[in-house]
C-alpha cells in the first residue's frame, strides 16, 4: 500500500477527531461566553476561579484545534489532492481568525462583535473539513 493510499484513513480520522475538538470547543466557548465573567483588567486572582478553568480549557483546546489543523494541512499536501489541501487551508485559516477574534474579545472588554466573530469563523472552520471528509470517505468507498 502506497504511502498516500495509507493516508486516507488517517486522514479521515484526524478530519473525525478535528470536527469533535470543534464541537466542544464551540460548547466550552459558548459556556464561557453566557457564565463566566471576565474582569477587565484580568488579574491573577481570576485565575484562581473555576470560570478560568472553563476560559483556560477553551483556549487550551483552540490551541490543540489549531495543532490538528495544521497536522491535517500537511496530511492534504501528502496526498497531493488539491481541492482537499485548498479547504484544509481555508479551515486552518479560519480556526487562527476564530483564534485571534477570541484574543481580541478576551482583550478589548468582551466586545461582543468579537464573540459573533468566533461564531461565524467557526463555521466556516466547520464547514471547510466538510469538503475534504467527504472526499476521503467516498475515495474509501470506492477503494
Amino acid at each position: 500500500m502506497d504511502g498516500k493510499r495509507m493516508a486516507l484513513p488517517i486522514f479521515s480520522m484526524l478530519i473525525m477527531i478535528q470536527f469533535t475538538l470543534l464541537l466542544i470547543e464551540f460548547i466550552i466557548g459558548m459556556a464561557v461566553n453566557l457564565y463566566v465573567s471576565i474582569p477587565e483588567p484580568i488579574k491573577g486572582s481570576f485565575f484562581m476561579s473555576s470560570g478560568a478553568i472553563a476560559l483556560l480549557a477553551h483556549i487550551g483546546l483552540g490551541a490543540l484545534v489549531a495543532i490538528l489543523g495544521v497536522l491535517i494541512f500537511f496530511l492534504a499536501l501528502m496526498q497531493g489532492n488539491g481541492r482537499n489541501i485548498l479547504f484544509t487551508a481555508f479551515g486552518f485559516i479560519f480556526v487562527v481568525a476564530a483564534a485571534i477574534s477570541g484574543l481580541a474579545f478576551l482583550f478589548d472588554g468582551q466586545n461582543p462583535a468579537f464573540s459573533l466573530f468566533m461564531a461565524v469563523f467557526f463555521i466556516f472552520a466547520f464547514s471547510a473539513y466538510l469538503f475534504p471528509l467527504a472526499q476521503s470517505v467516498k475515495r474509501q468507498v470506492q477503494s
